[in-house]
């Protein structure tokens, strides 16, 4: 099943672009290129780099440090708070938890109450995204947790617990969930000649022989640059909110003239409704016509905290399970449930809030 992955929150923080003392180092523009092919790291000669693979899309910044390449990726917020006021839901509360089912484990507290709740199973598999949560409670104040394992528990030192406030009574939120990965970790590389060319030796990644150079045809080079520029003015807007849709998919770079905001429901609807109905009407997960603006809660306080076991409830927020005889196993309940498995496999590939990009182009 193929669903989005987030790059991303991934990536939501600027690609700064290098001084002009970095330019006139001519390896910039000699070692500008990609290197790798299915995975791999592209440079671009103004110091900015993508790391790329399956699923990955890192964007960051290099320099030289005499024959040594210093890569330094963009770091991701631990978690990241979105949320709108939903007339639809009333008094109840519904919750989109995005990023959390990829590994980790990851818990719960709402309103500060002793316990805390898990907000997966161990080993969840056979998923069935996106996932959300409704309550009938009223949530002034919560905190989210990372159990991270001990691979990453360095990455997210000092600040495991993430306290939020409520203070202005959203209703319908958006949790994402940036599991520390060591692609966010700052690496190193140089670059040797071999027979075949340059290769491109990183710390990290690449293996013994590391990344051979490769020469990029031109749609794979507009595919990349694009990549690149849209970032850049994605992050240039800086803004503190997303549009997503009633499945929480979000609207990339939205153009909101096309829109009339309709306050009675506090969604934004498209002026031309009736325009690709049909197609919408078979893929409902892509559908822009009707489309809300999340804003960014930041939290109250950032902090290291120990779980007891004792605190943690036996259940969890969801249940996923490959061949559950219980029938317990999450689905999700937004479309009808009459041609939902054919609805899945439409899904797009995140249901978190990305920066706009393309997917990463593959040598051929």
């Amino acid at each position: 099943m193929k669903y989005r992955i987030t790059l991303i929150l991934s990536l939501l923080y600027a690609l700064n672009i290098f001084g002009q003392e970095n330019k006139k180092d001519p390896r910039y523009i000699q070692y500008a290129g990609g290197y790798g092919s299915n995975d791999g790291v592209y440079l671009f000669d103004d110091g900015t780099f993508i790391l790329y693979g399956y699923a990955t899309a890192v964007f960051g910044e290099y320099k030289f440090d005499k024959n040594v390449l210093l890569f330094y990726p963009e770091k991701r917020e631990l978690f990241e708070v979105y949320a709108t006021q939903n007339k639809s839901l009333g008094s109840d509360i519904r919750i989109n938890y995005a990023g959390f089912e990829r590994g980790g484990k990851t818990l719960i507290r709402f309103n500060n109450v002793n316990a805390v709740q898990k907000i997966f199973n161990d080993n969840p598999n056979c998923f069935s995204v996106p996932f959300v949560s409704e309550m009938q409670k009223n949530v002034k104040e919560f905190t989210l947790y990372s159990l991270a394992d001990k691979e990453f528990s360095d990455m997210i030192r000092p600040y495991n617990a993430w306290k939020y406030k409520n203070d202005k009574g959203y209703n319908d939120f958006i949790f994402v969930y940036n599991q520390p990965r060591r692609e966010y970790e700052n690496f190193s590389g140089i670059m040797e000649t071999n027979e075949k060319g340059t290769a491109l030796k990183l710390s990290n990644f690449g293996g013994e022989n590391g990344y051979q150079k490769y020469e990029e045809k031109q749609n794979q080079w507009k595919e990349l640059l694009d990549m690149k520029n849209s970032y850049s003015k994605y992050k240039e807007k800086k803004e503190d909110f997303i549009i997503a849709n009633k499945h929480y998919s979000v609207i990339p770079n939205p153009d909101m003239s096309v829109y009339n905001y309709d306050s009675g429901s506090n969604q934004y609807i498209g002026k031309n409704i009736e325009e690709n109905a049909e197609y919408y009407n078979d893929n409902p997960f892509s559908d822009p016509r009707y489309v809300r603006k999340f804003s960014k809660i930041q939290p109250e306080t950032r902090s290291y905290s120990r779980i007891l076991e004792k605190e943690i409830l036996s259940s969890t927020v969801f249940f996923s399970k490959c061949n559950d005889a219980s029938g317990k196993s999450y689905r999700y309940k937004g479309l009808p449930k009459s041609g939902l498995e054919a609805q899945y496999e439409k899904i797009p590939l995140t249901t978190t809030p990305p920066p706009p990009m393309p997917p990463v182009p593959v040598q051929k």
